[in-house]
């Protein structure tokens, strides 16, 4: 049994909805009290309005009745006109024994979405990246083969794997966005708010994942229509290299004599060499990383390779296991707060609540969600992409030189 003093996991539930929100076309509605979604759906509020709860009494447990859920549903598909409807259940209904395959399967003919699906028998040990992995092999199965083929658009490609919940976000999708518009003139099909059309998983030319929990959905999609992908999480100058180059070979795109790109890519190495010098300067420099898979993977690489840093220790935060074997394993916040106090780090890189606690033993640094006191005002600054560089750099020099270590 685990014990919290700080903060719990985020649920698979939390993945699960992260990644319906990405598609407008798609409706979830939670069969759970009110309050189990207040904050998620908060969070991704200002990316598509499909995310919904029932709501749940205590009358409703007791007698085991979905009669709330349906009606639900019923509502939301009016409102909506969702293509695919999603029923996920709770705590609450998983303890009960709710079958949401049966309700999906009664609500077929009431609505006018295409399928109903259910998703429900959701383990209580999983954790957000399950939730991803949960989605993608959904639409893979369930939603992907039956999309109809479209011709392709020369030059275009949907952006696929961020969060709005993820710290830094939307500021990081615009970066991404804006390099391969100034660059290559490549086009991103995500709608203003980062939503992807089902319409567009055909019509693209290559599908851009900045998660590994995302590339399920985009395997399928190369099955289906012949869509490469490419996976990546761009933090520092090799990496924003690599990564462009990549894009570069497949559209066909000569971009590297494009003024912005030079002026942009000599502005980003003098700010990771700025970095670098400071971080360098201090005795006895190490940190500690903590937050999910690809970033943890790409900030060590940025750490390690650009900033010349030996003493790093990157810890994953959730359940996914990649091929990095440089990153530790999930660990409980017992296991965190003992290796904290054992390792003493100068700097901490992990979400707002660590680094407020252990701040008596190192220097935080936020740069991943749950941030509970704030919210994600950094919209136009970014910490992935050319631009992103800069703000990383300077971020990463402010919080180990102002804040007193006690």
């Amino acid at each position: 049994m685990k014990v919290y003093r700080i903060l719990p996991d985020k649920s698979i539930r939390y993945g699960l909805i992260e990644a319906v929100s990405q598609f407008p076309e798609i409706c979830a509605i939670e069969f759970g009290p009110e309050g189990t979604m207040h904050y998620l759906s908060e969070a991704v509020a200002d990316r598509s309005d499909n995310v919904f709860t029932s709501g749940i009494k205590e009358k409703d447990i007791i007698w085991g009745t979905t009669k709330i859920l349906e009606q639900a549903a019923i509502d939301a598909d009016r409102r909506k006109h969702p293509s695919y409807m999603i029923l996920v259940s709770s705590c609450v209904t998983e303890i009960i024994g709710t079958d949401l395959s049966a309700v999906a399967k009664k609500l077929q003919s009431q609505l006018t979405a295409k399928k109903v699906l259910a998703m429900d028998h959701i383990s209580f040990t999983a954790d957000e990246s399950d939730g991803w992995i949960l989605f993608g092999k959904m639409m893979a199965d369930q939603i992907v083969p039956e999309l109809p083929a479209y011709e392709k658009r020369k030059g275009s490609y949907n952006l696929l794997g961020i969060s709005q919940t993820d710290f830094h976000g939307k500021a990081d999708r615009r970066e991404l966005k804006r390099m391969l518009s100034d660059y290559m003139g490549l086009e991103c099909l995500n709608t203003e708010n980062g939503g992807v059309l089902f319409k567009n998983l055909a019509t693209a030319q290559f599908n851009l994942v900045v998660r590994q929990e995302a590339v399920p959905l985009a395997q399928a999609l190369e099955q289906r229509f012949g869509t490469p992908y490419i996976l990546a999480c761009p933090y520092g100058v090799q990496q924003c290299q690599t990564f462009l180059k990549k894009i570069g070979i497949l559209c066909g795109v000569d971009y590297e004599k494009n003024p912005i790109y030079q002026e942009e890519l000599q502005m980003a190495k003098r700010a990771s060499m700025y970095l670098k010098s400071h971080l360098r300067s201090i005795e006895d420099f190490s940190v500690v990383l903590h937050g999910t898979y690809d970033k943890v993977s790409s900030l060590q690489s940025f750490l390690k390779n650009e900033c010349m840093l030996n003493r790093i220790c990157a810890v994953n935060s959730s359940n996914f296991k990649g091929e990095d074997n440089n990153i530790e394993r999930k660990k409980s916040e017992a296991e965190f707060i003992s290796m904290m106090k054992e390792k003493r780090p100068y700097l901490l890189i992990s979400h707002e609540v660590y680094c407020d606690y252990f701040r008596e033993i190192s220097k935080g640094f936020t740069m991943f969600t749950p941030t509970i006191h704030r919210t994600d005002l950094n919209e136009f600054a970014p910490y992935m992409g050319m631009r992103g560089i800069i703000n990383l750099s300077q971020d990463m020099v402010n919080a180990v030189s102002c804040v007193p270590r006690m």
